[in-house]
């Protein structure tokens, strides 16, 4: 062979291996969730009246219209003092997103899909769909939330991809 053939042959080789590498990288980490950043500290209140709501992430606006499979949703606590527990949901709203609340989740979201492991949820950005967090306190104390560790599938039209996300927030309940 040729010194010119053996170049030819190393560079396609070369584009072979970097394409199979991008398509790996984007199957296996895909970026479906946008980071909402909700940062808040809420005032002292009884521990019944504690718990609070914050919207944790939209889908993003580069996915329309995607299936989406949660497989597990966990939240890491920097402190929890409260022994919070934090469970999740999906929110459809109309009109204003859900930030950080009080009260019912009801109150701000027309429809709630609660979110357990393997919980199949169409997720649109133009239906107005946000993944909630909320923070139940089971005593006297404060719990912090760091950040939420999303890992999900896609449907068909995403190729099934599977990631794992990890979405920074600082969210911290104090019951009295």
């Amino acid at each position: 062979m040729t010194s010119r053939r053996l170049l030819a042959l190393a560079v396609l080789a070369l584009v072979l291996v970097l394409a199979g590498t991008f398509a790996v990288r984007w199957w296996t980490s895909p970026d479906l969730f946008d980071n909402v950043g909700a940062g808040f500290k809420a005032d002292p209140r009884p521990v019944d009246k504690a718990v609070i709501h914050a919207g944790i992430s939209y889908p993003s606006e580069d996915d329309d219209n995607v299936t989406v499979t949660l497989r597990d949703v966990r939240a890491t606590s920097a402190t929890n003092t409260a022994r919070a527990v934090a469970s999740f949901a999906v929110c459809r709203f109309e009109g204003d997103a859900v930030g950080v609340v009080h009260g019912p989740l009801g109150r701000w979201c027309e429809e709630i899909v609660p979110v357990d492991r393997d919980t199949e949820v169409p997720y649109t950005f133009t239906n107005g769909e946000m993944l909630v967090m909320t923070i139940t306190p089971g005593r006297r104390g404060e719990s912090r939330v760091s950040h939420v560790r999303i890992d999900y599938a896609t449907g068909r039209s995403h190729l099934w991809q599977r990631g794992e996300q990890t979405i920074r927030t600082d969210v911290a309940v104090r019951a009295r």
